[in-house]
Parts: C-alpha cells; sequence; structure tokens
C-alpha cells in the first residue's frame, strides 16, 4: 500500500450548502452571524433536540453532528452519531446519517468504514436526490484512496463528472486525474484492457501515454496531441488537466545550460560522485533517444571555502539553473538569502520553514519517511505507539517529525526510548515495554512474602505498534530483542535505514515481520535499464549507494517540471526515489512505496 497523502477534500454534508448546479467541493468553514458564535449554535441544536420528539430531535442531533465534523471536534460528533437510533429514522434522515458517518470516517482515514457504511446504506442514498449521490460518489473516491485504491477513486469521479457543471466540475476532473496519475502505470494498463466504457478507456488511454512518455517532454506533447485526435469531444480533450494544459510551456521554458554543483572531493565525495554519475546516466539515456537535453557545467563545491562566491560565479557564466549544493550548511545559506537570481535545486533541506523564492528543495529526508510511517500505522489502523531510536540528533529528529504526524492524525504517543548506539538494546526496550516495572513489581512482592515467588515478567498490553528508527545492524538485534521480552507479535515499522540495499535473507530474517518504506529504485523487480546500466558500471557502490544513484537520475528527469509542479497543486511526477511533488515552500516530497521482510526476503505491498 501507498503512503497515503490526502488530496481530496473533506466534503461538507450540510445539504444546504450544495445545489444541483455545480455541486461544489471546496472544504467550507461554518459561517454563523457575528453575535452567533459556534458554541452557541452547538447549545442550540442542543437543547431543541431535548425538547423535540422524534423524528425531529433526531434531526437536530445529526445537524450538531455535521457541524461539529466542520469544526473539526470529531470525538464529540462520533458520540452523538453512536447514540442515533437509526431504526426510528426516515429515508431522509437514514440518509443524512450515512453520509454523515461516511464522512467521520474519512476525516478519521478510515477508508474501509466508510465504504462498509456507504454500502449498507446504497439503497436509500439510490433513492435519494443528485446532491445525495454526488456526495456519496466522492466519498467513495476519498474512501478509494485512503484504501490506496487511486483507480476505483477515479472511477467514482468519472461516474460523478456529468452530474457537475461551474467550479464544481472542474474540481472533480482535476480530482480524478491526481487519482489516474497516483496508480500504477501497469495497473492502469491492465483496467484499460478490461474497460468498455468510452469515457473510461479515454481517461485510462490519456493516463497511460503522460507515464509512458513522462521521462521526455517533447515525447509526450506528441503523444498528447494524437490522443487529442482520437478523442476530440472525451471530456479530457474539452477541458484538459492543469498539468497538461502546461506541457508546451514548460517545453518552451526549459533551462538550456544549467550547472551541477556538488562535492566531488573531500568527506562527502562519494555521495557527491554517486548523484553526479546518476543524474549523468540519465542525461546520456536521454540523448540516446534523441531528446533534447540541456549544456551541463561542473562545479566542485569543496574546492571552496567560500559557497556564495562560487554560486555567485555559476550565475555570472549564464546559468539558467543550479543543481545542488549537497550539504546542509550551504543549504542554509541560500535559505538566508531573500531571493536567488535563478532558479536552484538544492540537493538537501536547510532549517528555515520559510520559501525563499527560486530555491526549491529535493533530497532523502528521513524526517519525510518518518511522517509517512504515521500514516501508513494510521491507515493500519493503529493508534497507540511507541518509538525506539537512537540516543542521537539524527534519532530525535526523526522522533520528533514522527511524533509531530502522529499528533496530527490524533494518534496517541504513549512512550519514546532511546539507546545507546555503542550498548545493548535490552536496557531500553525493558523501559519501553514497562518490563523493568514488572520486575520492579516482583522484587517489592518477594521482598514482603520473604518467600519463592514463580515469576514471568509481563509487558505493558496497551500497545499498537512500535517505530523503530536504526540501521540494519541495529534492527537486526533489536527485533529478536523485542521477541525476546514478549513483544514478538507486535507490529514493527521502519524508514528505508532499516534496510542495507543488498539482498540479504540469511542476514534478514532477523528482520522477518518489519514494515518499512522504500525507494521505487531499491524495491523494483525486474530492474529499470538504468539501474541495470549503474550496477554494472559501479559495481561496488551501487547498493549501498543506490539512493543517491536515483536521487541524480530523478533530479534530471524533474528539472524540467519544476514549474509544473510548483503551479498545479498535487501535480506528481514518478521517480526513482518515490512519488515527488512539491509542498508550498519549494520542498519536494517523496512518497514512497511499502515492503515487509518475510523469511529474510523482502516482498512489496501493493
Amino acid at each position: 500500500m501507498r503512503y497515503y497523502k490526502y488530496t481530496l477534500l473533506i466534503i461538507v454534508l450540510a445539504f444546504y450548502q450544495l445545489t444541483l448546479t455545480g455541486c461544489s467541493i471546496e472544504p467550507a468553514k461554518p459561517t454563523f452571524p457575528e453575535a452567533v458564535t459556534p458554541e452557541q449554535e452547538l447549545n442550540r441544536l442542543y437543547q431543541l433536540a431535548k425538547e423535540a420528539k422524534s423524528p425531529a430531535s433526531e434531526g437536530y442531533r445529526l445537524e450538531a453532528a455535521r457541524l461539529l465534523i466542520q469544526l473539526d471536534r470529531i470525538e464529540e460528533a462520533e458520540e452523538i452519531l453512536a447514540h442515533v437510533p437509526t431504526g426510528k429514522l426516515s429515508d431522509t434522515l437514514l440518509t443524512t446519517y450515512a453520509l454523515t458517518s461516511a464522512t467521520l470516517a474519512v476525516k478519521r482515514y478510515e477508508g474501509s468504514k466508510a465504504l462498509k457504511i456507504l454500502s449498507q446504506y446504497e439503497t436509500v442514498i439510490a433513492n435519494g436526490s443528485q446532491a445525495v449521490k454526488i456526495q456519496a460518489a466522492q466519498l467513495s473516491a476519498q474512501a478509494y484512496e485512503i484504501q490506496g485504491q487511486p483507480i476505483e477513486s477515479a472511477l467514482q469521479l468519472i461516474q460523478t463528472a456529468p452530474l457537475l457543471t461551474g467550479s464544481g466540475a472542474i474540481e472533480n476532473k482535476e480530482m480524478l486525474w491526481q487519482m489516474l496519475m497516483q496508480a500504477s502505470e501497469r495497473d492502469l494498463a491492465k483496467r484499460l484492457s478490461q474497460s468498455q466504457d468510452d469515457s473510461v478507456t479515454g481517461w485510462l488511454q490519456l493516463a497511460v501515454l503522460v507515464k509512458d512518455n513522462q521521462d521526455d517532454l517533447d515525447r509526450q506533447l506528441s503523444a498528447l496531441n494524437q490522443w487529442l485526435a482520437k478523442w476530440p469531444n472525451h471530456p479530457g480533450a474539452v477541458n484538459l488537466p492543469d498539468e497538461l494544459k502546461l506541457l508546451s510551456t514548460i517545453i518552451t521554458e526549459r533551462p538550456q545550460k544549467i550547472t551541477l554543483m556538488l562535492p566531488l572531493s573531500g568527506p562527502n565525495a562519494a555521495a557527491g560522485k554517486a548523484i553526479r554519475d546518476g543524474f549523468f546516466a540519465a542525461y546520456y539515456n536521454a540523448r540516446a533517444l534523441q531528446s533534447q537535453t540541456p549544456d551541463i557545467s561542473i562545479l566542485d563545491t569543496s574546492r571552496s571555502d567560500n559557497f556564495l562566491a562560487l554560486y555567485d560565479q555559476a550565475v555570472a557564466q549564464g546559468s539558467e539553473l543550479i543543481i545542488g549544493p549537497l550539504q546542509k550548511n550551504h543549504v542554509q545559506i541560500l535559505e538566508q538569502q531573500f531571493d536567488l537570481a535563478i532558479p536552484t535545486l538544492a540537493l538537501n533541506y536547510g532549517a528555515n520553514e520559510k520559501a525563499t523564492t527560486n530555491l526549491y528543495q529535493f533530497g532523502l529526508s528521513a524526517e519525510n519517511e518518518a511522517k509517512q510511517v504515521a500514516q501508513k500505522a494510521w491507515q493500519d489502523g493503529h493508534r497507540y505507539s511507541v518509538v525506539l531510536a537512537p540516543d542521537s540528533e539524527w534519532g530525535k529528529r526523526i522522533t520528533n517529525a514522527f511524533a509531530t504526524e502522529w499528533r496530527v492524525l490524533s494518534g496517541t504517543l504513549l512512550e519514546v526510548q532511546y539507546f545507546d548506539e555503542d550498548k545493548s538494546f535490552s536496557n531500553a526496550i525493558q523501559e519501553l515495554l514497562n518490563i523493568d516495572e514488572s520486575y520492579r513489581r516482583y522484587q517489592r512482592l518477594k521482598s514482603l512474602t520473604n518467600s519463592k515467588i514463580e515469576f514471568t515478567p509481563r509487558r505493558r498490553t496497551d500497545i499498537d505498534f512500535i517505530f523503530i528508527a536504526s540501521s540494519p545492524k541495529q534492527a537486526r538485534q533489536i527485533k529478536p530483542t523485542l521477541a525476546f521480552h514478549f513483544a514478538g507479535n507486535v507490529p514493527v515499522y521502519a524508514t528505508s535505514h532499516i534496510f542495507s540495499g543488498l539482498r540479504a535473507p540469511l542476514l534478514d530474517r532477523d528482520l522477518d515481520e518489519i514494515f518499512f518504506c522504500e525507494t521505487p529504485w531499491m524495491l523494483e523487480q525486474p530492474e529499470d535499464a538504468l539501474k541495470t546500466l549503474i550496477k554494472q558500471t559501479w559495481p561496488t557502490t551501487a547498493n549501498h549507494l543506490g539512493r543517491l544513484y536515483a536521487l541524480g537520475i530523478d533530479t534530471y528527469r524533474l528539472f524540467p517540471r519544476l514549474k509544473q509542479l510548483s503551479l498545479i497543486e498535487n501535480s506528481q511526477l514518478d521517480g526513482m526515489t518515490g512519488k515527488l511533488s512539491l509542498d508550498p515552500q519549494g520542498r519536494v516530497v517523496r512518497t514512497l512505496k511499502w515492503a515487509q521482510f518475510k523469511n529474510g526476503e523482502i516482498r512489496q505491498i501493493h
């Protein structure tokens, strides 16, 4: 299952906010007369519900639940819905109950629950108004996205499209395109072979050709024009997805002179050279395919103590784009500038959350992966977590990123334990699982009774899963130690740092059952042609530096698309390091794939 990125908008269920002409699904914050606060309105609804008889009482309670959902007071809405006697409701109120409950499930990222609710009340929804059917289809689309089924999500939105006009139709079209772009080319092709509906077939063909030509803008535009000639009256042709409207512009404006700024000597040389070699592997592959390529010059950032002077030198040489630097301190120097003279794609992330004009940041962020662990665990139905991480600056950064995202999702972080990287993990794990408390209770009881007592230590039972931040070597010791301390059946999640890059079934049996996020480059089988080339050319470094080679390849494929990603919200690029998108601060976000160790082997989770 892919890392969940919530791109669809929560649908407000107050029916007075829907119209049959252009049922917009733009999220609306509730508005009240100046003298009425949300709390006053809720109190009014509670009082009316208390005074009214059934079914009016249930109607007021449902209205209060809808308002609470809009206010993000999810637990209170859930409590109200749990006590609505559905057997007493009219079809109209039952429909309201169903849609409100499904919206609540979507807000809680519980896609399967939302789909179950919509299926359970399918008959009353089918007999409802057009607005009701639109809401139900859009909620289904959201639920399928949460479930990691983007094509099913898109099919729901294609079904909804004929019912919408105006801004609602435009929003719906962009959402269904985003869903198709989240799907793999293989899954799109499979569904295309099964399609018997012209509208669906046209959309799927368009998605396949875009993905198939993603690495070459000119070929992609040519394929698009062929599709337009074949499908002139298709809804997607009448109003193209926004990112396809931009194709001609980004082809015309793509940079022709690029400076690559990387450390090619000194302590960071191995990383800099791997990125450089991945970049040029993609460059020469493009030339072999007769694609247009830019002029590229290289500056070694390790040969100057004055990075800003070196950067200014690249600008003065007429560069239209700078790629680099790699070192975090150099990125932070660029962040301190009010704006940059030319677009710059840094290959690391600085510390400043505020955007700098013309600065884009792209790298292998551990914090980004930790957030995806939180999202995946929540998707899997877990709510209570503990964290085990090294007592280091890196360990604390990755823990903080996980904890922040876990709180956003409303998860409960029960405990964090940091381990000394040079010592046994047993003490930290005993404290994490409260095994140490169990021993202390035993010692107290033994001292009170002054007799021999049969004792088996017990771990805490309130944990849904354990997040570990560690290296492969550390994890191979941690997982067996967890089992020794009676936590062998507790789900364990980790970032890509748990995988060495080498397939080693005998060693990795100790990692069995651990879920981890990873780049497509490290997981995909059969291997990509560029990956095969890099393994043949640099056999000694291709595995342990694989993610850096992939970063170089993605950098080459990403730079012409920066304008597309910055202008089109939720636009994505399929990369070797993950699905790539851009946040409002110009930071590239990688959505990784998921895998699990089984009998020492890696099994990808789709």
